[in-house]
C-alpha cells in the first residue's frame, strides 16, 4: 500500500519570476520618465514665465542713458523767445544762420557765442534771431527740427548748446534720433510731447523756409550772421557788430 506524502504549494516556475521582475522594472522606467517630463515642463513654464516677465519690466527700468549725455556749462540766454534771445527793441538785430554739422558753428557755439551774448545781447544792444541752414548731412537736417522741437518747450537755444557741446566730446552719433531725445530729457522737457514732434517731422516745412530764407539773402555756407543786410562769417562777426553800433 502506497502512501502519498503531503503536498506544499505549487511553487512558481523561473519563468514568472523573470516576467515579474521585468514588468517592476518597465514600471520604475515609466515613473522616471513621467518625473523627468514634469520637470521639463515646469522648467519650460518657468523659462517663459521670465521671458514675459523681461519683456513686461525692463523697458520700463530707468535707464542710465542720460548719464552719458554733458551739459554745457554756457546755458544763459537773457530774453529768450522761441528762436531769439535778447530785447526786440534793441539797436541792432542779428540774423544767425547754421547747420549742426558745421565744425565752424560748433567753434562758435561754444566759445564765441557766449562772449557776444554777455556784451552785446546782456546790455540790451543786440537781438540776435537764430535760423537753420542745414545742408552738410541728412542728421543736420534731423537735428534742425530737434532745436524746433525744443522751441515748442522755451528751450531752443539750450537744446543748440547741449547738441553742440555732445558732438564736440566726440560722441558716436551725436545726432542719431536716440541722442536727439536724450537731449531733451536731459534738459527735463516733456519727452513724450518732443518725441512726437521730431518723429511727425512737424517742421519740415519751416526748415525749407529758413534755407530759403538765408539763400534769398545771400547765405551760401555756415555760420552766417546777417546783419543790416550784408552777411559776416563768425572771423568778421563782433568788428561788424561794433562798427554796426557806431
Amino acid at each position: 500500500m502506497s502512501t502519498t506524502g503531503n503536498v506544499g504549494p505549487a511553487r512558481p516556475q523561473s519563468g514568472q519570476k523573470r516576467n515579474k521582475s521585468k514588468r517592476a522594472e518597465i514600471r520604475a522606467k515609466r515613473r522616471k520618465e513621467e518625473q523627468r517630463n514634469r520637470i521639463i515642463i515646469i522648467c519650460a513654464i518657468a523659462v517663459v514665465s521670465l521671458v514675459i516677465a523681461a519683456i513686461l519690466i525692463i523697458p520700463n527700468l530707468p535707464k542710465d542713458n542720460l548719464k552719458a549725455i554733458s551739459l554745457p556749462e554756457n546755458m544763459n540766454f537773457p530774453q529768450e523767445n522761441k528762436n531769439a534771445i535778447g530785447d526786440p527793441d534793441a539797436p541792432l538785430k542779428i540774423e544767425e544762420f547754421y547747420d549742426f554739422n558745421c565744425s565752424h558753428c560748433l567753434d562758435y557755439a561754444l566759445n564765441l557765442e557766449d562772449t557776444i551774448i554777455k556784451n552785446y545781447v546782456e546790455t540790451g544792444k543786440v537781438y540776435i534771431v537764430s535760423y537753420s541752414f542745414a545742408f552738410l548731412d541728412a542728421t543736420s537736417y534731423t537735428a534742425a527740427q530737434a532745436a524746433y522741437c525744443a522751441m515748442d518747450q522755451g528751450k531752443y537755444w539750450e537744446y543748440k548748446q547741449i547738441a553742440f557741446y555732445n558732438a564736440s566730446l566726440g560722441k558716436a552719433d551725436p545726432y542719431s534720433n536716440e541722442n536727439l531725445i536724450n537731449y531733451a530729457d536731459k534738459l527735463g522737457l516733456d519727452k513724450k510731447t518732443f518725441t512726437t514732434c521730431l518723429e511727425n517731422k512737424t517742421y519740415e516745412k519751416k526748415l525749407t523756409e529758413d534755407m530759403q530764407y538765408g539763400e534769398a539773402n545771400g547765405v551760401t555756407g555756415t555760420p552766417s550772421f546777417l546783419i543790416n543786410g550784408k552777411t559776416y562769417g563768425q572771423v568778421d562777426l563782433e568788428q561788424a557788430i561794433i562798427d554796426a553800433l557806431k
